[in-house]
């Protein structure tokens, strides 16, 4: 069943392969390049539904790029034969896809306001047809349903705008379908310390209280203790042993004691859980076989459990507000929600069972989840990671990770950009800093600055590190927690998309802060600004386009001020910024 439909001159055409479908696509809202499309089918009786598809064509000019929530790092045009595709459920990626002009200009970004049916968004070049075309493509209900009806809105946003201004609109525009159960607050801002990779699975509370001191004098104020806590010795590397729940003694002899050590020391406590796993080698696999939607003897070696089971829903939630409450915790390192997915091996909606589907369960069990946390302290922190990043998902946390990316600050630079454009009401946290003992400290200010416009977390064994390595942490949790305001909630500008974002800036009524990257030339417009240099080499080139005099305050990576430059009105001068450096500029008195 197929249908055409001419709204403001785009010819959509709806599809469903339910015979009988009655289709409507209706242009409910356009204002300024935005419009807001109604789409509404109806079914005789409610046989199972799948693929309701909106696809549309475009001229084909002025294309750089494409962007989707999950892209990582290939933006690639591509062309019909394998189209760029963002998927999304509830419980992984977003259903958002942008299309980029020359100049981070939005040419075309589309959103769904359903963010919990699987759906795809899809961009491609139709070079096949020779019709210099491209086309856009939005499939709803992408696993079959059984529905008498289904409606939701399509929202195509021509202007000719930042991109980054693109994706937030879009993004608020879906936030206001799915309303923010938990706040997001100066807590969930606030630089955290995790054990993750400085640690993996041994942390222990000798090891942590010989870093947590000095990462409290730093100006860290959060720690999350990772994988490894609940059982004894240094792990398998995978989930063997994970789904009992009990903290190992071995390692933490008095873990009430330790969480209140941590709390005299000023900082906020996170625990990690892997929501839906139970290992092969534990007590809660032999009770939950039965009922896991599938089984990872693999990678994972664990049970992915099933939540449309009422009793596998309470024993989560049982034990997450237990420990949120017998240990005076602060928040909960949620991970591992993306693998309540639907697969091959899973079983079909049985006895026993009170969700339908799989999404539908995982949001009963975050609404559990919640209510029961909040009831315990209503002020708890929920973090979140990749890919569970959409609207509906981040309504329940109030702070997102970018992905696990070691080491790798151009893929870190990446996921915050992504995210500060995606989830404009979060707190967006970069992943763990990591690096080794001798490393050199301009390295390390280079991964701090490719994480400056997010909340800072490191994973570095502070106690090992050397001195300069320290002073660097310390220079830059200092001056990120000082502008936080700017950084972090004021207008955010990404450039060179196409290159892994060449450069970012934030910029309020009083201050601008870029970071350069891949370029090195800057202007000084009156406006304050510090300008970072993450570059290859030292040195960024800076016109002063002002009528007046102005002075540049040059730090080197640990914050000391190396040299004060002037600028004369229209000069254009080679600052000698180190590598890892920053040049604060402003008009002279």
């Amino acid at each position: 069943m197929k249908q055409s439909f001419m709204i403001n001159g785009v010819c959509y055409q709806v599809e469903s392969a339910r015979e009988g479908a009655r289709l409507s696509l209706e242009l409910i809202g356009s204002e300024g390049g935005v419009d807001e499309l109604a789409l509404r089918c109806a079914f005789d009786g409610s046989a199972p539904t799948r693929d309701i598809v909106v696809t549309w064509s475009e001229p084909m000019r002025g294309l750089l790029s494409v962007w989707t929530p999950t892209v990582r790092r290939n933006r690639a045009v591509k062309q019909w034969f394998a189209p760029t595709v963002a998927e999304s459920r509830f419980a992984e990626g977003a259903p958002v896809l942008a299309v980029v002009e020359r100049g981070e200009t939005n040419r075309c970004t589309v959103a769904l306001s359903d963010a919990v049916r699987p759906a795809k968004l899809s961009f491609c070049v139709n070079d096949f047809e020779q019709l210099e075309r491209v086309e856009y493509r939005a499939v709803m209900l992408a696993e079959p349903r059984e529905l008498a009806e289904y409606a939701a809105r399509l929202r195509v946003d021509r202007r000719r705008v930042p991109l980054a201004e693109a994706i937030a609109s879009a993004a608020m525009w879906q936030r206001s379908f799915y309303p923010r159960r938990l706040p997001v607050d100066r807590r969930s801002e606030a630089p955290l310390y995790s054990s993750w990779y400085n640690f993996h699975q041994h942390p222990s509370a000798e090891a942590l209280l010989a870093d947590l001191p000095m990462a409290a004098k730093m100006g860290f104020e959060t720690v999350i203790i990772d994988d490894g806590w609940q059982y004894e010795g240094n792990g398998t590397g995978d989930y063997f042993d994970c789904g009992d729940w009990a903290v190992a003694p071995g390692k933490f002899p008095d873990f009430r004691e330790f969480v209140q050590q941590v709390h005299d020391l000023g900082m906020n406590l996170m625990l990690w859980f892997p929501v839906p796993f139970v290992g092969l080698n534990t007590r809660a696999f032999a009770e939950f076989e039965s009922r896991c939607l599938h089984i990872d003897r693999g990678l994972f070696r664990a049970g992915v459990l099933d939540p449309r089971y009422p009793e596998v829903r309470a024993h989560i939630v049982g034990i997450l507000s237990r420990f949120m409450k017998d240990y005076d915790l602060d928040g909960l390192k949620l991970d591992f929600i993306d693998c309540f997915s639907f697969t091959e091996d899973s079983p079909a909606f049985g006895p026993g069972m009170d969700c339908e589907t799989v999404d539908a369960a995982v949001i009963r069990l975050m609404d559990e989840i919640t209510d029961a946390l909040t009831a315990v302290r209503p002020d708890c922190l929920l973090e979140f990671r990749q890919n569970y990043v959409n609207a509906a998902i981040t309504a329940y946390g109030s702070m997102v990770r970018v992905g696990d990316c070691a080491f790798d600050s151009v893929t870190n630079r990446m996921g915050v950009a992504d995210l500060r454009m995606l989830c404009p009401d979060t707190a967006v946290h970069a992943d763990m800093l990591y690096w080794a003992k001798d490393e050199t400290k301009e390295n390390c200010a280079v991964q701090l600055i490719n994480i400056l416009f997010s909340v800072p977390q490191v994973s570095i064994q502070l106690a090992k590190a050397g001195p300069e390595q320290r002073l660097v942490i310390e220079r830059f949790v200092r001056y990120m927690k000082a502008n936080c305001d700017v950084l972090l909630h004021a207008s955010f500008e990404v450039s060179g998309v196409d290159a892994g974002y060449a450069t970012l800036t934030a910029r309020s009524a009083g201050k601008r802060v870029t970071a350069h990257y891949l370029t090195d030339s800057d202007a000084f417009d009156g406006q304050p600004c510090d300008l970072f240099n993450a570059t290859a080499r030292p040195g960024l080139l800076v016109e002063n386009a002002t009528p007046a005099e102005a002075e540049a305050r040059i730090v080197d990576c640990l914050g000391r001020t190396v040299d004060t430059m002037r600028l004369s009105p229209g000069e254009i001068r080679r600052l000698p910024v180190p590598v890892g450096g920053m040049a604060a500029i402003a008009a002279r008195d």
